[in-house]
């Protein structure tokens, strides 16, 4: 994956099938670079759903997909933990079982529009996509 360098003072975030997400400083993978192709780039106990390269801290949305059941829920990278290697497995994000995870970077300007699916807390569960309560929010993600 190229680094553009609008991304040199960003973040690289690995988001793993294992609900995990590792959220490495760019300017770490940059000074470790010696004329070869960077190694030991991923957790060798889980697979890399997502890989995305952020300017600054923003808003991990994650549709998690339990039998029949979806929910959604969101937090704010800032509070995600930063690292500096990337074959770390990261923080834990999700704690219940499930199927499937999609992982999505959403601008910070929709804050405001989404806050009520923004969580502070990793271990909640999410909101069903089908709950009419958030309506509004549905509409805006």
């Amino acid at each position: 994956m190229p680094i553009e360098e609008k991304y040199k003072n960003g973040f690289l975030l690995q988001c793993y099938d294992n609900g995990h997400i590792n959220k490495v400083y760019v300017n770490s993978i940059l000074d470790k670079r010696l004329n070869y192709h960077y190694s030991n780039g991923k957790n060798p106990n889980a697979k890399i759903l997502y890989l995305k390269l952020i300017e600054v801290d923003s808003i991990i949305a994650l549709k998690i997909k339990r039998g029949q059941k979806t929910v959604f829920k969101a937090h704010k990278t800032e509070n995600i933990s930063n690292r500096e290697l990337l074959h770390l497995q990261g923080y834990k994000i999700v704690y219940q079982n499930y199927d499937n995870i999609k992982y999505k970077i959403l601008p910070n300007k929709i804050y405001e529009d989404i806050r009520r699916l923004v969580f502070n807390s990793f271990t909640v569960e999410g909101k069903s996509v089908h709950n009419n309560y958030y309506e509004n929010e549905w509409k805006n993600n």
